[in-house]
């Protein structure tokens, strides 16, 4: 059983881009183009769509549509655009235009009481700090705490994690997994994930 990845085209290619802007989530996404929300997240970020977020603002693009969209809708919309730009030569900056990005304001985990953590979601966007994901996952009944030992920290180990050295990434996939069974966005850990 053959199991390689579908190749990317370029039509492909302008529909992520198109609907990122356009604030579609990745599941959205993924049921248009027939692919896993994994690679979409992966063709995101290897597109360099994401602007990177300031030290006090979460920058993310404005979602068009409303929360009862069906797929049917998003595809109308995806071709209003496609043929309102489709002879742009710089699709990005004229989809920037047309759909400007939201920049909300960082909420300082420690103005916060540390119960409302679970709800920051909504206001910091999808980007964590290690140390918030070491957070995210002690709220949770996870044992967690940082590597002090040298030789760990030389192989890339950060957390021992329920008595196991883990690194960063490990983490960042152990939240994504409590993320994605409750059926939420994916984190992205800052200085780890690629933009």
């Amino acid at each position: 059983m053959c199991t390689r990845a579908k190749k990317w085209c370029s039509q492909d290619i302008k529909i992520v881009t198109m609907l990122y802007y356009m604030g579609a989530k990745e599941q959205e996404i993924s049921h248009l183009l027939k692919r896993t929300p994994q690679s979409i997240n992966k063709k995101i970020t290897r597109l360099g769509l994401r602007i990177k977020n300031s030290e006090t603002h979460v920058i993310t693009p404005n979602r068009l549509f409303s929360k009862d969209v069906t797929l049917d809708d998003i595809s109308a919309y995806l071709k209003k655009t496609y043929d309102q730009l489709k002879n742009h030569k710089d699709l990005k900056a004229a989809l920037l235009k047309l759909y400007p990005l939201k920049k909300t304001k960082k909420v300082s985990l420690k103005s916060k009481k540390s119960t409302e953590f679970l709800g920051l979601e909504k206001e910091k966007g999808q980007w964590r700090s290690l140390k918030e994901i070491a957070h995210f996952l002690q709220k949770r009944h996870y044992t967690i705490a940082p590597l002090k030992e040298i030789d760990y920290q030389r192989t890339g180990f950060s957390h021992c994690l329920n008595g196991a050295p883990k690194r960063p990434v490990d983490l960042l996939i152990k939240v994504n997994k409590l993320q994605h069974a409750q059926g939420k966005p994916p984190f992205y850990l800052e200085d780890y994930t690629e933009e």
